[in-house]
């Protein structure tokens, strides 16, 4: 009889187990998103107030309507157009498209580098995603520590996270629903409330301030647009959910129907928002959120501290959602090649058990922790309130997003199976970019687009170091090392175990040195890269393990050696020198964390080799930039060697 525990999830446990860790940031942009619009509408409001109502429900109007048509794109693409190992995404969508083509090297070219940006744009979202969820989460906060330092209040909490990152907390997890449910739920019943009251005692509208400036009714337009920029970012739960497709049990279904829940709970609570801000009478004050400020306005301060206590523990989770996701995008960059393994792969560590609390086996990446902690910081010292951050936040998304429907569009496209949803779906997500980019770029945009533009230079350096090392590393083909006659009818000793990721030179020596024993080891592969193929038949003597994309490769060959319990276990590693210390990173860093990681569960044997790979500054800036002369470099090279 099978244990309970073995039964797979149901579907409804699989839809709490998404609202409570994959779509909390996206639920969780109710606390600032009807705030967003207002506070660029208000302006009209201080001139006329049927002007400013109608600005603010055609504003809201505008950004709910896209975020149903991207909602239906997205149900398309996750049935349709999604990886069965990496999921979806912007480089996964990328990568589906370019790999149905075969006779445009050029386009193929160009939908990979599109890839690229939609990676970097999704590492540059994390950190803006950190950035607003914890400013935000302090603003609302207002009735409990009206007089807090706001800026210090969320440098701390982003100092807090990254350091209980270290500590297995993963059998909290369950408890997070509860929190989740409270915010919808308060959401709900406070703005229900609130409409009941409007149908009772009539429309009472907003009392502006002297200290809001009046703008005419020529602005209008601009008004609606700039709204609808500051608005954007309530439609992040369609690239989130299908970024994660492949996570739940149920994958697609499961992921369909939580994107339909949260559009029906945003879509109700967000316009119950808007309507009680213009119908309430609520005194506006800019420094207040204004969902905060409806439950101060209807149950007095006592239900705003208690409203603002739940809606910052959402966001605070919303803000744990990036540095969970943070290192699985690095790891996947790392995978493709677009970043260094040292970083994204090799990094990883076990976590420990916090005191009192305990914790789980985990492990956790401190170098991806550091790193968006770093670049959080940046942002909040430099954009030290949540409107400051809307822009660029909405932007990294819709920046995303557009990737995400371009490639669709171009496979559709190269079919000659097109869609008009998908069409229109693009030219909205075209519209949103770049109304984003005109409104909101030199208001704090900017920074997202720099960041982007860094992450693709790294990109470039990385894909450029590792492609130069396998052109230099002479390989055997696998299917000659598989079959190497030398290696062949001899008994497997699965107590020694060699780990290989290439048939290079120093493995095969090592191998024809091992077989003079009269017996074969056991040749394990670890296969992380998806595209890999593996030939249809393998000697016994070969083993080729794939890793799960949302595990580090130090894990996965970790649990491996702990279910065969080998006596020995032999590491025949190239070396590789040159392009100084960054060398590291690319390829040191991962042969000290493996020999660390496997030297802890059996006896490690390192098989040191002559062969070497000298990497030059040249070859990187040659293979990035071919047009250049390579007369340039020849004497650089010769005065380093």
């Amino acid at each position: 009889m099978e244990h309970p525990s073995d039964k797979p999830p149901s579907l409804l446990s699989d839809i709490r187990i998404i609202f409570a860790t994959i779509l909390t940031d996206p639920g969780s942009s109710l606390a600032y998103g009807a705030d967003a619009v207002i506070a660029v509408t208000i302006v009209l409001f201080a001139t006329s107030f049927e002007a400013g109502m109608t600005a603010t429900l055609t504003a809201g109007g505008i950004v709910m309507s896209v975020y149903l048509i991207a909602v239906l794109a997205y149900n398309s693409m996750i049935r349709h157009h999604t990886h069965p190992v990496l999921g979806g995404g912007a480089f996964v969508s990328s990568l589906i498209t370019s790999q149905h083509i075969r006779r445009h090297p050029r386009l193929k070219a160009f939908i990979h580098n599109m890839g690229k940006l939609g990676t970097a744009s999704l590492l540059a979202d994390f950190p803006a995603t950190q950035a607003i969820s914890l400013i935000a989460g302090v603003e609302a906060l207002h009735f409990v520590a009206p007089d807090m330092n706001r800026l210090q209040w969320a440098l701390v909490l982003v100092v807090l996270l990254s350091l209980i990152q270290r500590y297995g907390l993963g059998n909290l997890s369950r408890f997070m629903i509860w929190p989740v449910l409270a915010f919808y739920a308060s959401n709900i019943l406070i703005n229900t409330f609130g409409i009941f009251q409007i149908l009772q005692n009539g429309w009472h509208p907003p009392a502006i301030g002297e200290e809001v400036k009046g703008a005419g009714i020529e602005m209008f337009i601009p008004v609606v647009l700039a709204s609808v920029a500051n608005g954007a970012t309530l439609m992040t739960g369609v690239e989130v959910g299908y970024s994660s497709v492949n996570i739940p049990y149920h994958k697609g279904r499961a992921i369909r129907i939580s994107m339909w829940i949260l559009f029906g709970l945003v879509l109700g609570t967000y316009f119950m928002q808007l309507i009680n801000f213009m119908g309430l009478g609520i005194v506006y004050d800019s420094h207040i959120p204004v969902p905060i400020k409806i439950a101060e306005h209807l149950g007095g301060e006592y239900l705003a501290k208690g409203f603002g206590i739940i809606t910052a523990i959402m966001l605070l989770l919303a803000a744990q959602t990036a540095q969970t996701d943070f290192p699985l995008e690095m790891l996947r960059a790392a995978r493709s090649r677009f970043f260094p393994r040292g970083v994204g792969d090799m990094a990883w560590k076990r976590t420990r058990p916090a005191f009192l609390l305990g914790g789980h086996e985990g492990v956790y990446n401190p170098r991806a922790t550091i790193l968006l902690g770093i670049l959080s910081a940046i942002i909040l010292w430099l954009f030290p309130s949540s409107h400051a951050i809307e822009g660029m936040y909405g932007l990294a998304v819709v920046a995303a997003m557009n990737i995400d429907l371009t490639s669709y569009f171009l496979r559709q496209v190269r079919t000659r199976k097109f869609s008009l949803l998908t069409i229109v779906a693009l030219l909205a997500m075209h519209a949103m970019f770049w109304n984003i980019t005109y409104n909101k770029f030199f208001e704090g945009a900017w920074f997202i687009v720099v960041l982007m533009l860094l992450y693709f230079i790294v990109f470039q350096i990385s894909e450029a170091i590792y492609e130069i090392w396998e052109e230099k590393l002479k390989v055997v083909p696998l299917e000659l090392g598989l079959w190497y006659p030398a290696f062949q009818n001899h008994p497997v000793n699965r107590k020694h175990i060699v780990l290989v990721s290439k048939f290079h030179p120093g493995v095969v020596h090592f191998l024809r040195n091992f077989v003079r024993s009269g017996q074969m080891p056991l040749v394990v592969h670890f296969q992380s890269d998806p595209e890999e193929n593996e030939p249809h038949e393998l000697p016994d003597w070969f083993l080729n393990v794939p890793v799960p994309p949302d595990m580090d490769t130090i894990t996965a060959i970790n649990q491996f050696i702990r279910k065969e319990k080998p006596d020995r276990v032999h590491l025949v590693p190239l070396m590789v020198r040159g392009i100084g210390p960054i060398l590291n990173l690319y390829f040191g860093n991962s042969i000290e964390r493996l020999k660390y990681a496997i030297s802890r569960h059996a006896d490690l044997q390192v098989e040191y080799n002559r062969e070497r790979i000298v990497l030059h500054p040249s070859d990187i800036l040659l293979h990035i930039f071919p047009f250049l002369p390579a007369r340039w470099f020849r004497v650089q090279e010769k005065l380093h060697e």
